[in-house]
């Protein structure tokens, strides 16, 4: 089991946020994690609390509030947080100066939503009659599926996917209905369409959401190169509308893929959130067998070992012993995840909001930036983007007026 320094908090405390192993069951999985894990920082542990068992706010003081709720806005949990707690029935249980912040972050959040859905009627109408797969990703396929965790959760952009060989038509068919690219330079133009997995981002003037469509869920440059056919085979309707989402483990895959393979980690704490919601919402032996194997398939087994990993130590998310001994076969060699245990730590989590950044974050940042860019792009690749990416910058930059010139 996942073994965690977790002496910052009482015995009681540790069990609650799944500190000691994450699996709330008697039996421990046949399996030995091997690394030991640090718990998350202090100012976190009580807003995880709250999110993992929202019954604990009826524990909360005055002055706990005042520093979850700053937490909460930083990690960009507040909506969430103001979901869980109504969900459970225990938001009169938050005092009223904390309450006024939480029902502002759900407001928020209301408004975003009606905007999607707003968008998809929309784009409804630019696919009348499309006979292929219209898949909805992450936030937007949420909102479209009503899934309970998702309530408060805020996101900046709609993401479709479509076959491949159907990405001209679908273009072709948003450009007829007023969207246009925002990427209007012919290198940036090049870059999505050559090497990356969606179009260039979107925008419509009626539409205050961007777009952004994809034809497979990582780089197509990358190291990992998910099979897209079978994500699109996969993926389930949505009553009630033309819309389709991701099977359930291909969801979970999504999200760690797009947090360990993809991304720094830095300030992405939200995300392993959504991972752990999501195994809450779908857990059951069905996803435990397919998890694996969908991970199999695809050859996202490493991403989603850290995501497990990570998930249960830090909020305690129940694995079941099947599933945990079958993701272990995905583990990477022990130098490594002391590693990225390490690195991991100190990216991604957001740093007190009265406190100054540690000073060794910058030098982890900088080792995970440079990790998801060499996961991104083959080393020819790195080299060419990285100096067409200075020359054009150098280009942009004014030049600096002599002041001879003046004489």
């Amino acid at each position: 089991m996942i073994s965690v320094r977790a002496a910052s908090l009482p015995e009681s405390d540790q069990g609650s946020l799944g500190l000691t192993g994450g699996v709330r069951s008697s039996t421990a999985p046949p399996i030995e994690w091997r690394m030991t894990i640090l718990p998350p920082p202090p100012h976190l542990q009580k807003l995880i609390r709250l999110l993992v068992e929202p019954d604990s706010a009826n524990n909360l003081n005055s002055d706990d509030w005042d520093l979850v709720v700053r937490v909460a806005g930083r990690a960009k949990l507040l909506g969430t947080l103001h979901g869980r707690l109504a969900q459970a029935g225990v938001l009169g249980a938050v005092p009223k100066a904390p309450r006024r912040h939480l029902a502002g972050a759900h407001a928020f959040y209301l408004h975003r939503a009606q905007m999607a859905r707003y968008l998809l009627l929309g784009l409804t109408r630019a696919f009348d009659a499309m006979p292929e797969k219209l898949v909805l990703l992450k936030g937007a396929a949420y909102v479209a599926q009503g899934i309970p965790f998702s309530v408060g959760r805020m996101f900046d952009d709609v993401d479709l996917m479509v076959s491949r060989g159907v990405l001209d038509d679908v273009e072709s068919r948003l450009h007829e209905a007023g969207w246009l690219s925002e990427k209007p330079d012919a290198y940036d133009q090049h870059y999505y369409r050559a090497w990356a997995h969606e179009l260039p981002p979107m925008r419509h003037p009626r539409f205050l959401l961007q777009l952004d469509v994809h034809h497979t869920i990582l780089p197509v440059t990358g190291r990992l190169r998910p099979d897209a056919a079978k994500l699109m085979e996969a993926a389930v309707p949505i009553p009630g509308g033309p819309w389709c989402a991701l099977s359930p483990a291909d969801q979970v895959l999504h999200v760690a893929v797009h947090l360990f393979q993809d991304s720094d980690c830095v300030d992405r704490f939200r995300e392993l959130v959504d991972v752990d919601a999501l195994i809450r919402a779908y857990g059951g032996r069905t996803l435990d067998n397919a998890l694996p194997n969908h991970a199999a398939i695809h050859g996202l087994g490493r991403p989603l070992w850290y995501a497990l990993r990570y998930a249960r130590a830090w909020l305690g998310t129940p694995v079941s012993p099947e599933l945990a001994l079958a993701v272990d076969a995905f583990a990477p060699p022990v130098i490594v995840q002391r590693t990225m245990d390490t690195l991991v730590h100190r990216a991604l989590f957001p740093r007190h909001p009265d406190g100054r950044p540690p000073r060794r974050s910058p030098v982890s940042h900088r080792f995970l930036a440079a990790r998801a860019v060499w996961l991104r792009m083959p080393p020819w690749l790195l080299a060419y983007h990285a100096t067409m990416k200075s020359l054009r910058s150098a280009r942009r930059r004014p030049a600096i007026e002599d002041p001879g010139d003046r004489q």
